[in-house]
């Protein structure tokens, strides 16, 4: 890990020592959270599913073909989607073994439920997949579209597939970070709107996603306040956040950063030292959303 920096005058040296106590416990576990075989370092396929049949598996005959990493193997033909409209359902070959969330085995064509939290999840081998919708066709809130984005409006489904065994997992070096700075540690504020709403952002299918807001953040720099917008995650705030070091210092299409929900009104830390890349920095099977607007901030942010 990079070295620590800490700056004069930011505060009581055992203040500056729990911060960085606190930081390098996050890198920790986002190290961790970085190897898992269920993370998104572990995807190794992405497909469009379009109308219609697509194979699925280790033939190169396949639409959907996955390869196998060295020592490990998959049948040549898993099985097939299909696409009916937004339907999508997934056929297993004869005689290879599929199985579902729970570890039964999948022998007739099933409905892949992408919405809510417990989308159908498969399984064959080291292999799981499911699926899932981006893009947005009809807004909920047409004036608060900006009219950028109107070109981007539409729906795509995919089949996201992760391989427990990716060599990507062996071979992962951990990521580079900035000194760890408090000067860019600060007290905000969290301002809840009247009513739950959303905002638009594009993401890197070149779709808009329609992200559920209960509030924005707020925080002062150098006398200036900046409202970053939130998407809402249940106990967390999430921001997706861009300055002047994308595209040179950080990934070119912002940067990550969570916060614990606090009440409308409530202070809340803006730790730019516990922000990360997205998975599209990592991998190409992603599906990260940029930052909007109101989040691109005009300054370079080296933590």
């Amino acid at each position: 890990m990079a070295a620590m920096a800490l700056c004069a005058g930011c505060g009581p040296a055992s203040e500056q020592e729990d911060h960085v106590q606190q930081v390098l416990r996050w890198r920790a576990e986002r190290d961790a959270i970085m190897r898992s075989p269920d993370g998104f370092l572990a995807l190794v396929g992405l497909f469009e599913v379009r109308s219609g049949a697509s194979g699925f598996g280790s033939g190169d005959d396949n639409v959907f073909h996955v390869e196998p990493a060295e020592g490990n193997s998959f049948a040549e033909s898993i099985g097939v989607f299909e696409r009916d409209g937004e339907i999508v359902t997934f056929r297993p070959s004869v005689g290879v073994m599929v199985t579902d969330g729970l570890g039964v085995e999948v022998a007739d064509p099933i409905e892949m439920v992408y919405e809510g939290d417990e989308p159908t999840t498969l399984h064959h081998g080291s292999l799981k997949w499911v699926v899932i919708k981006r893009g947005t066709q009809d807004p909920k809130e047409n004036a608060l579209l900006p009219s950028a984005l109107h070109e981007a409006l539409g729906v795509k489904f995919f089949v996201r597939v992760w391989d427990a065994k990716s060599p990507v997992l062996e071979s992962l070096m951990s990521p580079e970070f900035f000194p760890i700075d408090p000067a860019w540690r600060f007290e905000g504020v969290y301002r809840a709107y009247d009513e739950p709403r959303v905002f638009y952002q594009k993401n890197v299918q070149g779709l808009v996603e329609e992200t559920p807001t209960t509030g924005v953040v707020a925080f002062t720099k150098d006398g200036v306040e900046y409202e970053l917008e939130t998407a809402d995650e249940g106990d967390n705030l999430f921001i997706v956040f861009g300055d002047a070091t994308n595209g040179d210092e950080t990934w070119a299409g912002g940067r990550f950063m969570d916060i614990p929900k606090p009440d409308d009104g409530a202070t809340v830390i803006v730790d730019f030292n516990q922000t990360r890349n997205p998975w599209c920095a990592y991998t190409p099977y992603s599906t990260c959303a940029y930052p909007t607007e109101q989040n691109t901030l005009p300054f370079s942010i080296r933590a």
